[in-house]
Parts: structure tokens; C-alpha cells; sequence
């Protein structure tokens, strides 16, 4: 939306939000499947929920009221600049989930052991 000039200030807040609950459900899935170990998914649901609750807590101080909806999604664009270390971060967990997806139905009986995967997170 964003290179056709068609971005809006709920995208904005949207996004962020929607690779956080993908990642996390992903990896709630796979960690319940025994695929990922608990630590890991533990982590990375801890690091969105303090990101999550951060960004609620600084737009609460800024607008000094808690109706996020009404005082911040529609007056205020969140001006997000990912880093070089996000960036790399979430392309990280991507390829974990990847991996953690693809490997028992590509190897059947042959998957890697659980260690191998717990060792590239």
C-alpha cells in the first residue's frame, strides 16, 4: 500500500501487529507440536508483548488517555523505522519458523532431531 501512495494511519498500527501475532502463532504451533522449544517461544513472545506494551504505554503518556482507538490509530501514523538488527531479527525467526515447518513433512521419518533445529534458534 505503502509504494501505490494508498497507506493509511490503521496500517500503520496494523502491520507491526500482524507480523508479531503471525510469528507468535506460528511458533505457539510448532513449540505445541514439539517442534520448537519452549525457551525459545517464551522469549520471543516476551520481546512482543514488552514492544507491544511499550508503544501502548508511550502513546497513553503522549495523548494522556487510554482510548488508543479514537486518540492515536486515527489522528497519528505510528512513525515506525525498523533497524538493520530488526530487520535481521525477524528475518531469523522467519526462517526458523521455516525450517521448524518444512523439515518433519519434506524428511517423514528421516526429520532432523529436535537439537538440530534448538540449535539454529
Amino acid at each position: 500500500a505503502k509504494h501505490y501512495g494508498g497507506s493509511t494511519v490503521l496500517g500503520t498500527y496494523l502491520d507491526p501487529l500482524a507480523d508479531k501475532v503471525l510469528i507468535n502463532g506460528l511458533a505457539v504451533s510448532l513449540w505445541y507440536a514439539g517442534i520448537l522449544p519452549t525457551p525459545l517461544v517464551v522469549v520471543w513472545g516476551t520481546k512482543d508483548v514488552l514492544l507491544l506494551g511499550g508503544t501502548g504505554w508511550y502513546l497513553h503518556k503522549e495523548h494522556n488517555s487510554v482510548n488508543f482507538v479514537t486518540n492515536s490509530i486515527a489522528t497519528k501514523p505510528l512513525t515506525v523505522t525498523p533497524s538493520t538488527l530488526g530487520k535481521v531479527n525477524t528475518g531469523l525467526q522467519f526462517a526458523t519458523l521455516a525450517v521448524g515447518i518444512v523439515t518433519p513433512t519434506t524428511m517423514g521419518a528421516a526429520a532432523l532431531p529436535p537439537v538440530v533445529l534448538q540449535a539454529m534458534c
